[in-house]
């Protein structure tokens, strides 16, 4: 079965102000097959009937569910705390919306600035595998190849690709890995599983809307995320507060 592999030559960038969620393969697809077919974010998203479900060439095994991973991380992937800080610039604020009298909300303009807490997951590539058709799945990741990036602060050139392998044969670890899910799977679809613990959440993109969610078993979070080193670091960086009392 198929496996990609996409070369990273910048950390990802995670926002740490909501719940990490693993990078999704059909989620990266559906956002090329957006573009492709003239599709694009607007306000109008937040009703549920305006939301569309990208059609990819990718085996499904349920409804909207496709036989396509989350992301599998290498041992050497690590994860780091940082800040963006986000400038209070009034004057750009003034130029941009015009003369004094104008009435400022903390939506809008200077009252955004603000420190960002995010991640940067630290790693040389990022796999996933998938069920489906090799040359459908190439002719959209070229829009992505054309974008360059995963994550977020893209434009900051965090999550830049280097490159994009296809290997043809490799273990089918699309859905299922020696008895654990590789992706969200809803419990209707998979059934009754011993030992596995369902969570309510996104299955399908877009897996920001909310209203995509079910009751599913999950991959295992140290496929996606690099936790031990995480939780090293949290207590490395403890010993570096001082104690009570002392400076």
């Amino acid at each position: 079965m198929p496996r990609l592999r996409f070369y990273l030559q910048t950390p990802i960038a995670v926002s740490g102000q909501k719940p990490p969620h693993p990078l999704m393969l059909d989620g990266i697809l559906g956002y090329a097959w957006a573009l492709r077919n003239g599709y694009r974010k607007t306000p109008a998203e937040i009703r549920p009937e305006n939301l569309v479900f990208p059609e990819l060439p990718l085996e499904k095994i349920g409804n909207k569910c496709y036989a396509a991973s989350a992301a599998f991380l290498p041992p050497e992937a690590a994860m780091f705390p940082t800040v963006f800080v986000r400038r209070a610039d009034w004057q750009s604020a003034m130029a941009r919306y015009g003369c004094p009298e104008t009435l400022y909300t903390p939506a809008t303009g200077w009252p955004q600035a603000a420190r960002e807490p995010y991640w940067l997951l630290s790693t040389p590539y990022v796999d996933f595998y998938y069920r489906g058709d090799s040359r459908g799945v190439a002719d959209l990741l070229a829009v992505i190849f054309q974008i360059r990036f995963l994550g977020g602060k893209r434009a900051a050139g965090y999550g830049q690709i280097q490159k994009i392998e296809l290997h043809e044969k490799t273990a089918d670890w699309s859905v299922w890995r020696e008895g654990c899910p590789t992706r969200s799977i809803p419990v209707e679809i998979a059934g009754n599983k011993k030992g596995l613990i369902p969570e309510w959440t996104t299955y399908y993109p877009p897996y920001w809307a909310a209203v995509n969610s079910a009751w599913c078993f999950t991959p295992p979070v140290e496929q996606w995320l690099p936790v031990r080193k995480a939780k090293d670091l949290a207590v490395r960086l403890e010993s570096f507060i001082p104690e009570k009392g002392k400076i």
